[in-house]
C-alpha cells in the first residue's frame, strides 16, 4: 500500500523536535511492514529550503528520500491542482499544498501523512484519510 507524505512529514523524519522519535519509529515500522511511500518531486525543492534554515545538512534530505518514491509532476496533476477543492472551499490552498492534494489524488494512497492542518484538511475534502496530523 502507497502512503503518500507531505513535506511536513518529512521534515519530521530529519529534524531534531520533540517527538521525533517515535514519529521515526512509526515510519520504520511502516516500511517494514512493505508501505511504499510516496511524494511530488516538489517536496524535494521545499525540503532543501527548510534544512538549508534549520541548519540541517542537505546529505539529510538526500538519506530520507531514498526511501521515498518521487512522483513527477506532469499536465495532468498541474491542472488538477489548478482546481482542487474549488466547490469545496479550499481556495486558501497554496499552490505547492494543491499539488501535495494534486499528486496524492493521483497515486491514490491507503492514507496520507501531515503535520498541516489546513493539507490535512485539503486530503480529507478530496476523500484521502490523515495518519499523524496535529490537533
Amino acid at each position: 500500500m502507497k502512503i503518500y507524505l507531505d513535506t511536513s512529514a518529512l521534515v519530521r523524519l530529519i529534524s531534531d523536535e520533540a517527538g521525533n522519535i517515535e514519529v521515526r519509529a512509526f515510519f520504520d515500522r511502516l516500511q517494514d511492514e512493505g508501505y511504499t511511500f510516496v511524494t511530488t518531486v516538489i517536496t524535494e525543492v521545499e525540503l532543501r529550503r527548510t534544512v538549508q534554515k534549520l541548519g540541517i545538512p542537505q546529505s539529510a534530505v538526500s538519506d530520507v528520500l531514498e526511501n521515498v518514491h518521487l512522483i513527477p509532476v506532469d499536465r495532468p496533476i498541474i491542472l488538477r491542482a489548478g482546481l482542487v477543492g474549488i466547490p469545496k472551499g479550499l481556495e486558501y490552498l497554496r499552490s505547492l499544498d494543491a499539488i501535495h492534494v494534486a499528486t496524492a489524488e493521483y497515486v491514490q494512497p491507503g492514507f496520507a501523512i501531515t503535520y498541516d492542518k489546513k493539507q490535512a484538511k485539503a486530503f480529507e475534502d478530496v476523500g484521502i484519510s490523515v495518519k499523524l496530523s496535529e490537533p
